[in-house]
């Protein structure tokens, strides 16, 4: 992890880190209690605590301190002194811990406090040396991605509830129209479950292509996908329609070609005209002057409106009937369906080789990638909880 002429020397983040040496005693004896369940009482300095992964790579990765591994509910432990005073720093299960000999003196909370301003200091610098081996692990598809389907399945289920419920609602009963104390006409939101139905139809569309991006990238180490052709980091950035297509072959597999093509006249006529200011691509939304009036430029082209918003309940019902069909066929789809329960599990999934065949292997059969889920989340639960 050497730098490169164009990034920060090394002997820049030790000079920010000047005042930090490790503890040559590593002697549990030297420390106390915790300091920082103060500082996080404090909304201010709660803000400005250090990510523990960067505190790691601070001080062992990049200045070789010493630490001891994992323990009970402990990632990792660094003795240190700051400022010639003992500290130990920790990874435990709820965060960050920083332990002293004297917890509650007024010295040693300044001291803790001068800490976490250093080090946030120097995190930039150690972000540029440490994007070269960051870059390097991603191209060789060692990373794992974070397992989010759990926040977009259940904003879609959301926001399609509320549209159904919406639509479906009858409009306000009508109200007087007072004027100086008089009733002088009525007046009705007729249009009200209508317009908010279209509100959350929209928001739904959106937390559904969000969805479908996500479990097609999870999916991927469950595939025949190969990072040296298609870089990831390239594959995340691109469109929802180049995902679909990096995974399934629309020319041998036509049933989800044809819902590919559903999606996409969706994504087009309804998405995606409405992310970009309500206009349509290649001209369609203007409108030339005539002697009647201004007239669409693609006469042909223009959508007849039967609503006074770009989707009614007939259209919704009808988004929805498709967006069923797709999650069907992949819920049943002969690979994608062991990377759905997978995903539909929580675990997150990584991409590395070694995991890659495990994924496949377990594939076999039904029974062995359940083996592999139960596995897995087993795992899983034991890093999170921090059951070493």
């Amino acid at each position: 992890m050497s730098s490169s002429s164009h990034q920060p020397p090394l002997t820049t983040l030790k000079y920010i880190l000047r005042d930090f040496v490790p503890d040559p005693k590593m002697n549990y004896r030297d420390y106390g209690t915790c300091v920082t369940n103060k500082l996080k009482r404090s909304k201010r300095w709660r803000s400005k605590l250090p990510q523990t992964y960067m505190i790691y790579f601070l001080l062992v990765r990049l200045l070789n301190f010493k630490y001891w591994g994992r323990g009970e509910k402990v990632a990792w432990e660094i003795p240190v002194l700051y400022k010639g005073v003992p500290f130990l720093m920790a990874h435990r299960k709820f965060g960050l811990d920083i332990q002293a000999s004297a917890p509650n003196s007024t010295e040693t909370i300044k001291l803790v406090r001068n800490m976490m301003e250093t080090l946030n200091k120097a995190a930039p610098v150690a972000d540029a040396l440490l994007e070269p081996y960051a870059n390097e692990q991603v191209d060789k598809g060692a990373i794992t991605l974070r397992n989010k389907y759990h926040l977009f399945d259940m904003m879609y289920k959301f926001f399609r509830q509320k549209a159904e419920r919406s639509f479906h609602s009858p409009s306000p009963k009508k109200r007087p129209i007072f004027s100086h104390g008089n009733a002088v006409g009525w007046t009705s939101d007729i249009f009200k479950p209508e317009r908010e139905g279209f509100f959350f139809a929209y928001a739904m569309m959106d937390a559904y292509f969000s969805r479908l991006e996500h479990i097609l990238v999870l999916s991927l180490p469950f595939t025949t996908y190969d990072h040296t052709k298609n870089k990831l980091s390239q594959v995340l950035s691109s469109t929802w329609s180049d995902k679909y297509k990096l995974i399934f072959d629309l020319d041998k597999e036509r049933s989800l070609k044809a819902l590919y093509e559903s999606l996409r006249e969706i994504k087009e006529r309804f998405r995606n005209r409405l992310s970009h200011g309500g206009f349509v691509k290649k001209g369609n939304s203007l409108s030339f002057h005539s002697p009647i009036g201004a007239v669409p430029i693609r006469l042909s082209k223009e959508p007849k409106q039967d609503s006074f918003h770009p989707i009614d309940n007939t259209t919704f019902e009808a988004i929805c009937n498709l967006f069923d069909k797709v999650d069907k066929a992949l819920a049943n789809h002969r690979i994608i369906k062991f990377a759905h329960s997978y995903i539909n599990a929580g675990l997150d999934v990584a991409f590395d080789e070694k995991s890659r065949q495990k994924y496949q292997k377990a594939m076999n059969s039904q029974a062995s990638f359940y083996s592999l889920i139960e596995h897995d989340s087993y795992v899983s639960d034991m890093h999170t909880n921090m059951d070493f």
